[in-house]
């Protein structure tokens, strides 16, 4: 690894360019990014993203020369229709636009991919959803009990708010 900082610094130091790594974290979130300390050791700022059911936010883990370590800056990706395709579909894309950056998440489980999905879709709605309509809207995608096991677990998270049969987000992630 001592090589490949290295070859970034080189790479920085001959262009005078900025040099921009993109890495993630393990299974355990919480154990940071994995692999060398050495290259954790090189950077001078690192910057987590994370994605709860509270909202997005992206956070100044190390800061080498700046008093900005622990900072939170929140964001929403906000959809945006470009056109039409072909088959007369919208084609759409998301923006990062501004939002309240969430509370600092208890160290714990993060959220899993069907968790996540289902956060998303209920985010984009003013109004709650009948359970039914959340599994049909994920049928391709998720087994059935997949859904009905993430509706669960975020329900008890206090991620979503369930009554009646029907579910809604719990904290507007604008």
């Amino acid at each position: 690894m001592g090589l490949v900082v290295g070859r970034f610094d080189r790479i920085r130091l001959e262009t005078g360019a900025h040099f921009l790594l993109i890495h993630r974290s393990g299974k355990d979130a919480a154990k940071g990014a994995r692999g060398h300390s050495s290259l954790r050791a090189a950077v001078d700022t690192e910057i987590e993203v994370t994605d709860t059911p509270q909202g997005r936010c992206a956070a100044i883990t190390k800061q080498r020369d700046l008093p900005t370590k622990g900072e939170r800056i929140g964001f929403a990706l906000q959809p945006v229709t470009l056109g039409q395709t072909k088959l007369g579909d919208a084609a759409t894309t998301r923006v990062v636009g501004p939002s309240s950056a969430p509370e600092k998440a208890p160290k714990g489980k993060r959220m899993g991919e069907v968790e996540g999905a289902v956060v998303e879709f209920l985010a984009e709605r003013k109004v709650g959803v009948k359970r039914a309509a959340v599994v049909e809207h994920f049928r391709d995608q998720y087994e059935k009990s997949s859904i009905y096991r993430a509706m669960r677990s975020l329900v008890t998270a206090g991620a979503i708010h369930e009554a009646a049969g029907m579910v809604c987000i719990a904290v507007a992630a604008n």
